[in-house]
């Protein structure tokens, strides 16, 4: 990704904003930000809620797994999306994808929204505080998904 971004990227002008389409990995949208990418847009937040996956700084969670059926936990801990902060656990999101589909792909959606928003948020914190020693903070705390 980094080298493609480097042929793609050369010879354009770096004061005209630089749009990465399609990219939603986290692994890529790290990898697009260190090479001056500014804005990405992409459905894996939301085609990936759809089918039960859902993301954590601990990995991608394929939530209508067995393992998750007595898991008492917040998707993502400090989370503040309707899920997470309205108390819901992953059993419970687990159990919805079965009996309210439709109400689990929203919540789920909500969910990862949120997590990408948060994501990006941080992102642009880092990149603006012009340390490198925040955006290395930052990929540790998200290393799971590198």
């Amino acid at each position: 990704m980094g080298e493609v971004l480097g042929w793609s990227l050369s010879g354009l002008p770096e004061n005209k904003p630089r749009h990465l389409l399609g990219i939603g990995a986290i692994k890529d949208v790290f990898i697009g930000a260190e090479n001056g990418i500014d804005t990405f847009d992409c459905v894996i937040p939301t085609r990936e809620a759809r089918h039960g996956a859902l993301y954590s700084k601990n990995g991608r969670l394929d939530i209508q797994r067995g393992i998750f059926a007595k898991d008492n936990k917040a998707v993502e801990k400090g989370c503040k999306c309707e899920s997470c902060f309205g108390g819901l656990k992953r059993k419970d999101i687990r159990q919805m994808f079965k009996e309210n589909r439709a109400k689990a792909q929203s919540l789920a959606t909500s969910h990862n929204i949120y997590f990408y928003k948060t994501l990006f948020e941080k992102i642009r914190k880092a990149i603006d505080s012009g340390k490198l020693s925040n955006w290395e903070k930052l990929k540790k705390e998200y290393k799971k998904l590198l």
